[in-house]
C-alpha cells in the first residue's frame, strides 16, 4: 500500500524498508496509547476502592470543650 508511493524516490528494496519502519512507528504509537489508557483505568479503579473505603471508618467523636 505504501510502498508505491515510495518506490519512486527511493527504490523498491528502501521502500520496502520505510514501509515497515513506518508500520512500526504506528505500532508503537498505539502501543503507547494503550499503555496510558491501562494506567488510567487502573488509576481510576484505585481512586474509586479507595473512596468506597472511606465510608468503612468510624467517626471519632470530638471531647466536649471544658467551659468554666
Amino acid at each position: 500500500m505504501v510502498r508505491p508511493v515510495l518506490a519512486p524516490q527511493s527504490g523498491p528494496v528502501t521502500a520496502h524498508s520505510q514501509a515497515y519502519g513506518m508500520i512500526y512507528q504506528t505500532l508503537q504509537q498505539q502501543a503507547a496509547l494503550w499503555a496510558y489508557i491501562d494506567q488510567f483505568r487502573t488509576l481510576v479503579m484505585v481512586s474509586l476502592f479507595v473512596a468506597a473505603i472511606i465510608f468503612l471508618y468510624k467517626r471519632t467523636k470530638r471531647a466536649a470543650a471544658a467551659c468554666p
